[in-house]
């Protein structure tokens, strides 16, 4: 009994310590004093998000959003996009994940700047694609906030197409660097095609070779289809059949 009773002591102290986080991070994220409101809106939402209750779950995001949680904007901005417990309007989506991006909320400066660049929601304008792709792109005060990789890669699009912002292989290696450096495979694979071809960047084979065995590594099949090529032609590396084989069976098994 003594020993039920310590481990419910701890249960309790761990659900108490959790709620005290959480409620710290809240009260960061929105600035308001006492966001102890907001803590049990948002648990009903959620709840009845993750329950099925889609009907009830817009209901809660209804009243979450009126007290100004970006979070929540950006939950709501979801259901709206993607239909889910409310009829999919796009322009709604855009009003909710404007309202929370502008408040520094990442995932919705990403998704608000992919509206811009497909113009859903939004009429289509590649400046303002390329204005909140960056916000979410750059890194964030710690080391703990390096930035969405999807958005420093869509960026880095941008640059290379040169919509949105000049045109600059430079920016474009740079941003694509920054994504493969949080180990994005597809970001990886984009460098090493611009060290081969010497595009933005002093061009070598060996650093080529190195980041797209990176990306080969983890099932990027354009990635493995480069390094067949590079074995089988000994660019970079000493030939190798054998190893090229290998890499190309694996593409052709990973497409």
């Amino acid at each position: 009994m003594k020993i039920s009773s310590f481990f419910l002591i701890i249960y309790l102290a761990l659900s108490f310590s959790a709620e005290a986080d959480h409620l710290e991070r809240m009260q960061e994220r929105t600035g308001i004093p006492d966001p102890t409101e907001i803590y049990h809106i948002e648990d009903h939402a959620i709840s009845s998000y993750d329950s099925g209750n889609l009907k009830g779950a817009f209901d809660w995001f209804t009243k979450w959003v009126a007290l100004g949680d970006p979070y929540g904007q950006f939950r709501l901005a979801k259901m709206y996009f993607d239909g889910v417990g409310v009829v999919k309007d796009h322009k709604q989506a855009a009003k909710w994940f404007l309202a929370s991006a502008k408040q520094g909320y990442t995932k919705s400066q990403d998704r608000l700047a992919l509206m811009y660049r497909k113009g859903q929601g939004v009429s289509q304008d590649f400046n303002s694609a390329a204005k909140w792709f960056k916000k979410a792109a750059e890194p964030g005060l710690s080391d703990a906030e390096p930035g969405l990789s999807d958005a420093q890669i869509s960026l880095a699009i941008l640059y290379r197409d040169g919509r949105g912002v000049k045109q600059s292989d430079a920016m474009a290696f740079q941003w694509y660097r920054r994504a493969a450096d949080q180990g994005d495979a597809f970001a990886q694979s984009s460098v090493g095609e611009m060290y081969e071809t010497g595009r933005g960047v002093k061009q070598s084979v060996e650093e080529a070779h190195k980041w797209y065995r990176m990306a080969a590594d983890q099932g990027d099949t354009v990635a493995q289809r480069h390094l067949a090529r590079l074995y089988r032609e000994g660019i970079g590396v000493s030939k190798n059949e054998s190893e090229a084989d290998k890499w190309l069976r694996l593409a052709e098994e990973g497409e």
